[in-house]
């Protein structure tokens, strides 16, 4: 007999009674109301209890578990949330791509108030300039200008190449400089710009004058065939000067004629001569160079070949001399030269394709 909680509580031996010296198993819950467990109840003089009761725990709530409908509509929100940010990243994106396509132009003060588009495309030096600023503090305004550019026509050319065509140079290489002037005829826009051809050695040879024919000058090209020299360059570039005075001057202008340079049409003047060795007469074709470049016309150099001393074509070309002296390892290079070549020669005209002032 005992007491729990200070309740009177009692462990009953078995029915069958309980032998000296022996023992049986007892649960809890038969003995003690409320307790789980076993204990066991020994015969020894006496009745000995050994073992443990505990009291029952009743479980907590299970939670809720998520159903297959609240799982779904996480899911759509989750998936709402990455196309919102995916769709501000790409629009930051092309924000960012127009802003740098788009070139601003320093703000003019202008007349009066006003917003003005230019829908099509109109050259910049057709443009003019703003509009006078008045004096009354009314009407005096700060406008900026911002402007998209495009890449317009070409600008006026006269363009004259000299081939190189001495004994180092061989007919096979030859033949590479006669495709290397056809891929830069196909760049070209004609009749803005004008082609002119010399062939030299120790004697120089008009292969086509200055003209604006493309297939008259495709066809000068095919039959432009090798004969090897001498490497002489004051007789081309002299020559060369020629044929840019001859047509450089408008006939009916009231003006002088000016020798080599642009003249009253204002058309660039360039040479481009290509070789692969030192010219013999380079002291001659230096005082060549220097009248030439004294009256505007551009020379560049294309030299080909590990024959060739920098130096020299250095002196003869325009400055700066690492913008006008293109050096090449060998003639199958020459093809692919042909976009330099045009880069540092050819001006093209800057087109205005959207233009928008605000006050």
């Amino acid at each position: 007999d005992f007491e729990r909680n200070g309740l009177p509580m009692q462990f009953k031996t078995p029915d069958s009674g309980l032998a000296f010296g022996s023992w049986a198993p007892m649960s809890c819950e038969d003995h003690l109301v409320g307790t789980t467990g076993e204990v066991g109840m020994l015969c020894l003089g006496g009745a000995h209890i050994f073992g443990k009761c505990l009291d029952k725990q009743t479980c907590l709530e299970i939670e809720e578990y998520p159903t297959a409908g609240s799982i779904g509509t996480a899911l759509i929100c989750i998936v709402a949330a990455l196309i919102v940010v995916v769709g501000a990243v790409l629009a930051l994106l092309v924000w960012r791509r127009r802003q740098r396509e788009t070139k601003v132009v320093a703000p003019y003060k202008m007349e009066q108030k006003m917003r003005h588009f230019v829908t099509q495309g109109i050259q910049v030096e057709d443009m003019g300039p703003p509009p006078p600023v008045t004096n009354s503090e009314d009407t005096q305004t700060d406008v900026q200008i911002y402007a998209e550019f495009v890449r317009g026509s070409q600008r006026p050319l006269d363009l004259i190449f000299c081939i190189d065509s001495s004994f180092s140079v061989g007919p096979e290489n030859f033949q590479k400089s006669v495709r290397f002037l056809q891929h830069v005829l196909c760049d070209l826009e004609m009749p803005t710009v004008r082609v002119g051809i010399i062939r030299f050695h120790h004697e120089v040879a008009i292969i086509s004058p200055l003209t604006a024919e493309r297939q008259d000058l495709e066809s000068r090209l095919e039959h432009m065939a090798y004969e090897p020299g001498e490497t002489n360059l004051a007789s081309p570039l002299r020559q060369a000067g020629f044929m840019l005075h001859e047509q450089g001057s408008a006939p009916d202008s009231a003006e002088a004629p000016v020798l080599y340079g642009r003249g009253s049409s204002d058309r660039k003047k360039a040479i481009v001569v290509v070789s692969d060795g030192d010219p013999r007469d380079a002291d001659e074709a230096l005082r060549e160079a220097e009248e030439l470049k004294r009256h505007g016309v551009v020379l560049l150099f294309v030299q080909v070949g590990v024959l060739v001393r920098p130096a020299i074509a250095c002196g003869l070309a325009s400055t700066p001399s690492d913008e006008y002296v293109i050096q090449l390892r060998g003639y199958d290079e020459l093809a692919g030269a042909s976009e330099h070549v045009l880069r540092r020669i050819l001006e093209v005209f800057l087109w205005v394709r959207r233009a928008e002032w605000r006050v």
